[in-house]
């Protein structure tokens, strides 16, 4: 700071040279060093104001960052939850649908065997009345498999009886059977009905006995 006691060349009454005292000059220096002091307060505050404002921002942004690293760990979570329990839900539904098919499935499948069944019944019976002589078949059918037995016992309906009996004994010629075959009248026999028994075994060729067992195969 420059002095503020200046010689302004006058001479004192005992003709030294003594300072002259200037206000002007002190005041002016005052000023400049106020002035300083004022600029350097001024950097400082705004360098702390700068320093607090980063300060601030950052723990803004950290507590921001903080927040919704927060919000989206909650919302995973729930989202995961809510996930969960759809799945669950639609697990649950699926095995339903499945059960439901299932049990559709083999509803209509029993019903359908049931429909085939009553078909052919229906047609076997037609197909019976055109042709009364139609068991012959299965009737030689059976003779051909058994081959000789000692005795043959052959039981149709009384209203087969007439028509089969003759043709009966014609096929048994045919087939060159040397033991005895008998055609017996069962009147729980419908028409078209027949069975064949030999001392060890049963042929069944009963209509309804036929469709029962075509009705397990199909099942």
């Amino acid at each position: 700071m420059p002095g503020i006691i200046k010689s302004q060349g006058g001479s004192a009454s005992d003709g030294t040279n003594r300072p002259v005292f200037n206000f002007e000059d002190l005041t002016s220096q005052a000023r400049r060093a106020l002035a300083e002091i004022r600029g350097e307060a001024e950097q400082t505050i705004r360098a702390a104001q700068s320093e607090a404002a980063a300060i601030r921002d950052a723990a803004k942004n950290e507590g921001l960052a903080a927040a919704q690293k927060t919000a989206r760990e909650a919302a995973n979570k729930e989202v995961e939850q809510r996930l969960s329990t759809v799945m669950t839900s639609l697990e649950k539904a699926a095995q339903q649908l499945n059960a439901q098919r299932d049990e559709w499935l083999a509803r209509w499948e029993q019903q359908a065997v049931v429909l085939a069944i009553r078909i052919a019944e229906k047609l076997v019976r037609r197909e019976l009345a055109a042709d009364p002589g139609l068991p012959l078949g299965w009737i030689r059918e059976t003779l051909e498999l058994i081959g000789q037995q000692e005795q043959v016992t052959i039981e149709v309906a009384a209203a087969d009886h007439v028509t089969l009996g003759p043709k009966i004994e014609q096929l048994q010629q045919s087939l060159h059977r040397i033991g005895n075959t008998r055609v017996t009248i069962v009147n729980s026999l419908r028409p078209g009905d027949c069975r064949i028994l030999t001392r060890d075994s049963e042929f069944d060729h009963r209509i309804d006995t036929m469709l029962r067992r075509l009705e397990e195969e199909l099942t």
